[in-house]
């Protein structure tokens, strides 16, 4: 069997069918001379198998939906960046973009509590969302503004010689 120079990949699946039986008859063979263990069965099965494999994946990930939105400043409308939303109970979650956006994919069908958070505003939860299977579900979210502030916290640490 021959293999193309720094390729791993057998030659005969970079060849049509069609080259194949223009080789045969370039050979002097019939085209319909094809034996069971020819190339040509060969590649159809390796393609067979690859679609077989594959058809699993797909299947488990059609089982689960995506929640989308966006989230905005209550006061002025406008899009709010890096707003922590997350799926509580569970580890989905995402951080929404400059247009205020945000999704999470695959998530399991069934009734959430969905958390939207920021330092600066005040966090809002949607209860009952629920979450279907192969379906888009948009939750929006309005933040009001927090006059929160942070406590100042001083560490320090013990001087130690570098060299002793």
């Amino acid at each position: 069997m021959s293999y193309r120079m720094g390729s791993p990949v057998p030659q005969w699946l970079y060849i049509l069918p069609e080259q194949r039986r223009n080789k045969r008859a370039s050979e002097g063979k019939h085209p319909s001379d094809a034996h069971p263990a020819d190339e040509n069965f060969r590649y159809r099965g390796k393609l067979t198998l690859g679609v077989a494999l594959a058809a699993p994946i797909t299947a488990a990930q059609a089982q689960t939906g995506k929640l989308t939105g966006v989230v905005t400043d209550a006061e002025t409308g406008k899009p709010v960046e890096g707003v922590s939303v997350v799926i509580q109970g569970t580890t989905l979650g995402s951080n929404t973009n400059a247009s205020g956006r945000y999704f999470i994919i695959q998530v399991p069908p069934g009734s959430y509590s969905v958390q939207a958070r920021r330092l600066g505003f005040q966090s809002v939860t949607a209860t009952n969302v629920a979450m279907s299977i192969d379906a888009t579900r948009e939750q929006n979210f309005k933040l009001r503004s927090s006059n929160q502030t942070l406590a100042a916290i001083t560490v320090q640490a013990d001087v130690a010689p570098l060299v002793e």
